[in-house]
């Protein structure tokens, strides 16, 4: 219940902001279903995480500067390589990409750039 309210406070700036590939009628669903899941995610994962420290500040700390670094330094490694025409990396990114499925932070990242570059490849071919 707590995740709910920074839910709808993110869903309400994006509605602000009126980017197309989040907020548009078919986009939306997919959005509010990215952050709802990702809450779900994230707190059986970090709940024992937390057990390994003995203070809980300590916990806090270690556990987001991880998950930020997971999950900002994954996405953005994992559609860097898909730039790439090699095969080689294209099989590494798909290697990447598995194994990072397990962090709901580099799901989240992942989701939101996918649904921007689908946003881009639609708009895109609606013009021609």
């Amino acid at each position: 219940c707590n995740y709910i309210v920074p839910c709808i406070i993110v869903i309400l700036i994006f509605l602000c902001f009126q980017q197309k590939a989040y907020v548009s009628p078919p986009n939306l669903p997919a959005l509010i279903l990215l952050l709802l899941f990702y809450g779900w995610a994230i707190t059986p994962m970090m709940y024992p995480a937390s057990f390994i420290f003995s203070v809980p500040s300590t916990a806090y700390v270690v556990l987001t500067c991880i998950n930020l670094f997971i999950g900002i330094n994954g996405s953005v490694a994992t559609f860097i390589m898909e730039l790439f025409d090699d095969d080689n990396i294209s099989r590494i990114n798909d290697i990447v990409k598995q194994v990072l499925l397990i962090f709901p932070h580099f799901c989240l990242g992942r989701g939101l750039i996918d649904m921007a570059k689908n946003q881009a490849m639609a708009t895109l071919y609606i013009s021609f």
